[in-house]
C-alpha cells in the first residue's frame, strides 16, 4: 500500500487504512476550486495530502471570509459521513497540492462499518466547529495584526514550511479584512524581522517572534487540534 501522507487517515490502524485504499483515488487541488458548495447535497471527501483547503461563509451581496483553514492534518466534505445532510459552508483551494478522494455515499458506509475511522471523523466534526467559532470571535476582538500573525502560523503549520505561497488577497480572506489591512498587518511585522513579503510569497524569518506576536487563538486552536484529531 502506498504509504498516506493525510496525518489524520495516518492516524488510523493498518487494517483500517489498507481497506479504506480501496475506496479513494488521489485527486489534484487547483487553486480557485471549489469542492463543495454550502448548504448543498452532500459532496465527495478529501483528505488533503498537501495543499490548503479553505472554509468559507458568504452573505448575499457576495462577500466571503474564511471560517477555517484545512491542511495534510484534516479532511473537508466528511461531515456528511457523521449524519449532517449537507455543509454549513464552502470550501475552496487556497494552496495547489493533493487530495485523497471519497464518495460521499461510499464514506458513509464504511464508517458505519469501522467505529476506529467513525471515531475520528466524529473528534474531526469536533474539531470543525472549535475552529469555526474561534475564528469567529478572533476577527470580531483582535486587530489585523495579531489575525494575521495567527493566519501565518496557522498556514506554516499545515504546510509544513516557513515559505508561504499566499497571495494578499487569499490572506484577506483568510482573516476577514481588506485587502489594505493586510498590506499594513504585513508591512507591521516585516518592520520587526518576523517575515519578508513579495507579491505572492511570504517568508516567516522569526517564527518565535511571529508566535509573540499572534493572539490566544493560535495556542488555543493548537491545543484543540493535538487534543481532538491528534495532528
Amino acid at each position: 500500500m502506498t504509504p498516506i501522507r493525510n496525518r489524520l487517515l495516518a492516524q488510523l490502524p493498518r487494517g483500517v487504512q489498507e481497506r479504506l485504499a480501496q475506496h479513494v483515488r488521489p485527486v489534484a487541488l487547483r487553486v480557485g476550486e471549489v469542492l463543495f458548495r454550502a448548504r448543498a447535497p452532500a459532496a465527495p471527501a478529501y483528505f488533503p495530502e498537501s495543499g490548503l483547503v479553505s472554509l468559507l461563509t458568504s452573505v448575499r451581496t457576495g462577500e466571503t471570509m474564511d471560517v477555517g483553514l484545512v491542511g495534510s492534518d484534516s479532511v473537508v466534505g466528511a461531515l456528511a459521513a457523521t449524519g449532517t445532510a449537507d455543509m454549513p459552508f464552502e470550501g475552496a483551494v487556497r494552496v495547489q497540492g493533493v487530495a485523497l478522494k471519497i464518495e460521499a455515499d461510499v464514506l458513509r458506509a464504511q464508517t458505519a462499518s469501522e467505529p476506529h475511522l467513525a471515531g475520528l471523523l466524529a473528534r474531526h466534526a469536533q474539531f470543525t466547529v472549535a475552529q469555526c467559532v474561534t475564528s469567529a470571535a478572533c476577527i470580531a476582538f483582535h486587530p489585523a495584526s495579531r489575525r494575521c500573525a495567527r493566519c501565518l502560523l496557522v498556514a506554516s503549520d499545515l504546510l509544513s514550511s516557513t515559505e508561504l505561497p499566499l497571495t494578499h488577497d487569499q490572506l484577506a480572506h483568510m482573516m476577514g479584512v481588506r485587502r489594505e489591512s493586510v498590506t499594513v498587518a504585513l508591512g507591521s511585522l516585516d518592520a520587526r524581522g518576523l517575515v519578508a513579503h513579495g507579491r505572492a510569497h511570504i517568508v516567516i524569518r522569526n517564527r518565535s517572534g511571529l508566535e509573540a506576536a499572534t493572539c490566544e487563538c493560535y495556542g488555543l486552536m493548537r491545543d484543540e487540534r493535538r487534543r481532538l484529531i491528534g495532528a
